[in-house]
């Protein structure tokens, strides 16, 4: 939990300490996710991060987990 605080607190200082740069022109291209630029990049990350938690949260709430 700590490593993922960590990365999106260094995440953010990397955006903060570059906010005169066009994050909209600086894109990357991926063979199965195409182009993307950075804010598209980063909104796909937290979605992804949101939809690993819901996961986690509902093997967690699930009765009988752990297992004996």
């Amino acid at each position: 939990m700590a490593d993922l605080e960590h990365g999106v607190a260094r995440t953010k200082a990397l955006v903060f300490d570059n906010a005169g740069l066009d994050f909209e022109q600086m894109v990357s291209e991926h063979p199965l996710m195409g182009v993307s630029n950075v804010p598209q990049i980063l909104t796909f990350l937290a979605r992804h991060e949101r939809r690993h938690q819901r996961q986690m949260e509902a093997l967690r709430t699930r009765r009988g987990f752990p297992p004996a």
